[in-house]
């Protein structure tokens, strides 16, 4: 019988701040949104150490943060309906908020008043707001892949510098062991244009360890270079190997990474938008293409029903045919027989050169979507990637 082991998985929420006012005193809103996947961050042999600290972590982030801020409806957050969640605060002597459910407000001005049981009462209603997870499974061997880190130059003459992109890259080697990778990437350095412009990857360090904005993010630049490449390690699904090192057979022929879109996520109010970028986050390794591609279509499908496809629609960069290979017409055709409520029609624009009001239509419809109809939805947008395949030549 195959060795098991528990691991301790972090879910992909993620802290994005938005300044509603700038000027002297900013106004800054706030919120978690959940993106598709998770991140390995322990694994232990007995279950029982595996749960205590995920309750450990659970209990750390509840500690500071509004459940409510968590996604951008109500929807999102519970699978209760507005009229059973009063109930369930009322059972447990909790006055819901009046008219118009500001939710965000009430749970801010009202948490100090709760005793700890009240307040555990809260997050059990609030079941889909969830940071970690323990997940059984057999032992894996790892693969470290070196990521190639995007460098984006920015800012006004004079005040250059590089910024390192928010998450991924281009996986482009992998390593049987961390110190192969990391002696790899020791010597792989980017320059500057010009030989001395500063290279800040502050955002990216702290979204990879801290992507919850538990704690004040410390600043990370270099002078006149950068890193190359982030060194990521992933289980290899498909593969045996001995206290966790895969043989060096196995690095006779290509691997094949399923990675996960790299994502630029802007909030707005309480809405997020996700863009999807060109480069990715490896998750995990396969010896073979056809298992690699089934396990990502099977986390495709779960992103599915876990994030709503309007994070697309709605984002002010993107036109339809970035992520769709269907027309506004097909888009409105398909709606009907689904339940939805096609968008109005309205007069294009430079910014939106669309026909029909989907910012509105989002934002109305986003908070009804059930899980069948988020899934239409989603193929619908079969330009949009969140789960691809990579092929690479594994080193040595």
């Amino acid at each position: 019988m195959a060795a098991h082991r528990y691991t301790l998985r972090r879910n992909n929420w993620r802290k994005i701040d938005h300044v509603a006012s700038p000027g002297p005193a900013p106004e800054v809103n706030h919120g978690w949104f959940r993106l598709p996947g998770s991140v390995r961050v322990a694994t232990f042999a007995d279950a029982g150490e595996a749960e205590e600290e995920c309750r450990r972590l659970e209990a750390e982030a509840r500690a500071v943060i509004n459940p409510f801020r968590c996604g951008s409806s109500l929807s999102e957050q519970t699978s209760l309906d507005d009229g059973r969640l009063c109930d369930w605060l009322l059972d447990h002597g909790l006055t819901p908020p009046g008219e118009g459910r500001d939710w965000v407000r009430w749970y801010d001005a009202s948490r100090a008043a709760m005793d700890d049981y009240q307040r555990e009462k809260v997050w059990e209603a609030l079941d889909l707001v969830r940071f970690h997870e323990v997940v059984e499974g057999p032992v894996r061997p790892l693969v470290f892949v070196a990521v190639e880190i995007n460098w984006e130059y920015v800012g006004a003459r004079g005040k250059e510098r590089f910024v390192a992109d928010d998450e991924g890259g281009t996986p482009l080697h992998a390593f049987r062991t961390r110190r192969e990778a990391d002696r790899f990437c020791e010597g792989q350095w980017e320059g500057g244009l010009y030989g001395n412009e500063p290279h800040e990857m502050t955002e990216r360090r702290h979204l990879s360890h801290d992507p919850l904005g538990l704690l004040p993010p410390k600043e990370v630049c270099f002078d006149g270079s950068g890193p190359g490449y982030d060194v990521a390690d992933v289980e290899a699904l498909d593969l045996k190997g001995r206290g966790g090192l895969l043989p060096a057979a196995a690095f006779e022929a290509e691997l094949f990474l399923v990675c996960r879109a790299a994502c630029w996520v802007e909030i707005d109010g309480r809405c997020f938008d996700l863009y999807l970028g060109d480069h990715c986050a490896p998750i995990a390794a396969f010896a073979d293409r056809g298992r690699a591609e089934s396990h990502a279509a099977e986390l495709t499908r779960q992103a599915w029903r876990e994030l709503s496809p309007v994070v697309l629609l709605r984002h002010r960069y993107y036109a339809l045919e970035e992520f769709s290979s269907h027309g506004e017409s097909e888009w409105v055709r398909r709606l009907v027989p689904l339940g939805v409520e096609p968008p109005a029609k309205r007069k294009p624009d430079a910014n939106r050169p669309w026909k029909y009001d989907w910012p509105a239509w989002c934002a109305a419809v986003a908070p009804g979507l059930s899980v069948g109809q988020r899934e239409a939805l989603w193929a619908l947008c079969d330009r949009a990637e969140l789960y691809r395949v990579v092929g690479i030549e594994p080193e040595g």
